[in-house]
């Protein structure tokens, strides 16, 4: 919609432009005509004038055509706000009306799968539950993603504890990576009954999008969490033995919808939103993140935040 009302002011002040250059034309060949009984002083006079009066038809007509063209069509900024606030508004009842049967599937497939004996029906249980968290995954990120570009996401710091965050990190995803055969490493330089400054839902969200990253791109090996505080700085690395990453690819993997290699879309399941998601989280909390090898071939994530 936007692009559609840049191409119409465009193409507005295209056509007062060449009509510009027409006047200019008409107006020189009649000044040539009459020039043949005018005096110097006379004929300086009139370009004097014919430049003055060219310079506000520039000008001032432009800024009539623009504010005419705002007037009519509304302007750009009003209408992008217009149209986040009606794609948040959908989305939202969108994600409500996904997640709240996909609680009720996944509740009812846990219970049937505790009471269970046939393995193949355990087996089929288990997919539902897993396609299904997937679903319940995508639908939150998708909403998450919504509030933080409409600005309704929300950054409220205080004093947390670090090693219970890490811990209820460890619990959400240990079922994953059990499951893979991973082994994840937690090396926490922080006191345990140290406390951190921070947004803590922000901060679980960030670590959560990385986990879940390396996880999906980690066949076999380790994952390795460390996080430390210095100098004023609160950091955290996230390092994985998976496939790794080109460094032509690194540029993109924070853009929206963009993995590290196009040909992963199909491979590995996901939107593209997760990476984007920390990134733009990171920025919110006053930090940055940056991508590199890490010493097994894999990708190496390093948060710092004050």
């Amino acid at each position: 919609m936007i692009e559609f009302l840049r191409k119409i002011k465009k193409d507005f002040l295209k056509k007062y432009l060449f009509s510009y250059f027409l006047y200019i034309v008409v107006t020189v060949l009649y000044m040539c005509f009459l020039i043949r009984d005018f005096s110097v002083s006379s004929l300086l006079i009139s370009i004097l004038v014919f430049i003055l009066i060219s310079g506000l038809f520039l000008f001032v007509g432009r800024a009539i055509l623009v504010q005419f063209l705002n007037e009519r069509l509304g302007s750009q900024e009003v209408i992008s706000r217009s149209i986040f606030k009606n794609t948040r508004t959908v989305i939202n009842n969108l994600s409500h009306e996904i997640r709240t049967p996909l609680n009720a599937i996944m509740g009812f497939a846990a219970n049937l799968y505790e009471e269970e004996v046939d393995e193949n029906k355990q087996k089929a249980l288990l997919a539902i539950k897993a396609n299904s968290e997937r679903l319940f995954s995508t639908a939150k990120k998708i909403i998450d993603f919504s509030s933080i570009e409409t600005g309704h996401f929300e950054i409220n710091k205080e004093f947390i504890s670090n090693h219970a965050l890490l811990g209820n990190l460890v619990t959400k995803y240990k079922g994953e990576i059990d499951r893979k055969n991973l082994r994840l490493s937690i090396i926490n330089t922080i006191p345990e009954h140290g406390l951190v400054y921070t947004d803590q839902n922000a901060l679980f969200e960030i670590l959560e999008m990385l986990l879940e990253n390396a996880i999906k791109f980690t066949e076999k090996g380790s994952i390795t969490i460390e996080s430390s505080y210095h100098n004023g700085e609160l950091e955290y690395t996230l390092e994985d033995s998976g496939s790794g990453i080109s460094d032509q690819q690194k540029d993109i993997v924070f853009q929206l919808y963009r993995q590290g290699n196009s040909n992963m879309d199909r491979e590995y399941e996901g939107v593209g939103l997760g990476l984007t998601i920390a990134d733009k989280l990171t920025q919110m909390l006053e930090g940055s993140i940056t991508l590199s090898d890490s010493e097994s071939g894999g990708a190496r994530f390093r948060i710092i935040m004050k």
